[in-house]
């Protein structure tokens, strides 16, 4: 049986997984890629993106494959887009079978499965469902065993049972890379991996919100791969690609001390090869710190989202300190770890105030990189009570919510004018000297800023900076991920300019 997956924008390790466990089955995969230029978390224009729109294309890559099934791997900021791809497909291709899985179809898969285009959702852990799918549907037999599955018959909708959880994470084939193989890597010369399933938190905005109630009394939630098995897949990596970078985008990467130091000194001694990770600063300690300059571990990510400790305990139910965080940034100050530091806007009860601390302590504790994020009050998240309790999201947005009109990428659900105009400083701390950064915060020029977010602009000057702080040999900043994004966009604008060029031609 053959099965195209269609993605946009960016590599998903969810499909490579599920297209791994489908070939050592038999079936035939492979991937439609839109790279939604002009529509994605580094830039949005509405003009170029209809310009360069890949999405007739998208189409026609499908029917030439000719697939038996369609699947769809869809986040909430992604759902309106997969709904219109599908709808488009269903439009000429009426007899195709379309699926939808993922973390927006897992929270509502009760909204998601009465879309007229859509046949089939799955929730949760798919790489067995869809195997069992995909057999059902080639060997015509009934679904009902399927679990996870979600479908429609005689015009009523069925829901299976949820499946217990992958309790042997090393049971599963390593992700099919060679799915992408064709299309230019986002983050070129970078290998993505993963592992661990599972996060032990509980916090309100996250994904893991929804999924722990999905799977409670279903298995041990956070698992994790061995250290073997790891090693393996990155010596295979290794030896069959190009790779000058890793990135472990497990959630909780320092979570089992133990893990982590049997497996960092392995991998510097069999892999070798530069890493990125994201760390906790309630999990990492000394000994970490030292783990990871000694490793070969080149730049992390930390999410604090807001420095003020009500917040994150009351509103996101995270816990906070702010002692442990600066011990992470002195410490990182003077290595050569990048540092990268997330912060949210839009958080119920935050005030200006809070945001104007925040940039009078990092423009003195100063940083690899600020990234800025609006709060986005996903479906079936513990958030989304608290923003209602609130009364801090519009009652005309909340239906909104669980159709995916409500996130956007550049947006967010809970977007506040005065606060954009404050974010704009946080973009300039890493470009401007601290006395200009106070001198603007002291006299409150930020409230003549524009609302609208220039941090592209800002990023071309960053790596400007970044490549003349190369040159001299100093600690380079963590832009080079979007140097690497730009020359994505070359690659699929010229990509797309040669077909059109083509198509007159012929």
């Amino acid at each position: 049986m053959k099965i195209a997956f269609v993605y946009p924008s960016f590599e998903s390790i969810g499909i490579e997984y599920l297209s791994a466990s489908l070939k050592k089955k038999g079936h035939k995969t492979k991937l439609v890629f839109d790279p939604c230029l002009f529509d994605d978390a580094y830039w949005k224009n509405n003009l170029l993106k209809k310009v360069f729109s890949f999405k007739k294309y998208v189409n026609m890559e499908i029917i030439d494959f000719s697939p038996d099934m369609v699947a769809f791997s869809v986040v909430t900021d992604r759902y309106l887009w997969a709904c219109e791809s599908a709808a488009r497909l269903k439009s000429v291709y009426e007899d195709i079978p379309i699926l939808f899985g993922g973390i927006h179809p897992t929270s509502v898969p009760e909204r998601v499965i009465k879309e007229d285009f859509i046949d089939f959702v799955i929730t949760g852990e798919a790489e067995k469902p869809i195997v069992e799918l995909a057999d059902c549907i080639e060997k015509g037999r009934s679904k009902h065993k399927v679990p996870n599955l979600w479908y429609k018959k005689n015009g009523k909708i069925v829901r299976n049972q949820t499946n217990s959880l992958i309790e042997d994470l090393d049971s599963l084939p390593f992700p099919d890379k060679d799915l992408y193989k064709g299309e230019l890597n986002q983050i070129g010369g970078c290998y993505n991996i993963i592992t661990s399933r599972g996060c032990p938190f509980n916090r309100s905005f996250c994904n893991n919100n929804v999924l722990r109630k999905l799977y409670e009394n279903k298995g041990e939630y956070r698992r994790r791969r061995s250290v073997q098995n790891v090693i393996q897949e990155l010596k295979q990596a290794k030896n069959k690609y190009k790779i000058n970078q890793v990135n472990f985008f497990d959630e909780e990467f320092f979570l089992e001390k133990d893990w982590i130091r049997d497996f960092l000194p392995i991998y510097r001694e069999e892999i070798n090869i530069p890493y990125f990770c994201y760390i906790n600063s309630e999990l990492i300690d000394k000994d970490s710190l030292d783990l990871l300059q000694n490793t070969g571990c080149i730049s992390v990510a930390l999410g604090v989202e807001t420095l003020n400790p009500t917040l994150n305990k009351e509103a996101l139910n995270k816990k906070f300190s702010l002692e442990k965080v600066h011990k992470i940034i002195t410490v990182l100050k003077n290595t050569s770890v990048n540092l990268t530091v997330f912060l949210m806007f839009g958080i119920p009860g935050q005030t200006e105030e809070d945001l104007i601390e925040q940039i009078k302590y990092f423009n003195v504790n100063r940083v690899d990189e600020i990234r800025t994020f609006w709060l986005r009050c996903y479906p079936k998240t513990d958030i989304l009570n608290i923003v209602k309790e609130n009364k801090h999201l519009k009652t005309d947005k909340v239906g909104l919510i669980g159709k995916g009109e409500s996130s956007f990428y550049l947006g967010g659900d809970t977007y506040n004018a005065d606060f954009a105009r404050i974010i704009q400083v946080y973009n300039l701390i890493n470009f401007l000297p601290k006395k200009i950064i106070d001198f603007i915060i002291k006299n409150k020029i930020y409230r003549l800023f524009p609302q609208r977010n220039f941090k592209n602009k800002i990023i071309f000057l960053m790596i400007l900076k970044h490549n003349i702080e190369s040159f001299f040999g100093k600690k380079s900043n963590y832009t080079f991920l979007f140097q690497k994004r730009y020359f994505f966009y070359l690659y699929y604008m010229v990509k797309k300019i040669k077909r059109e060029i083509t198509k007159k031609i012929l």
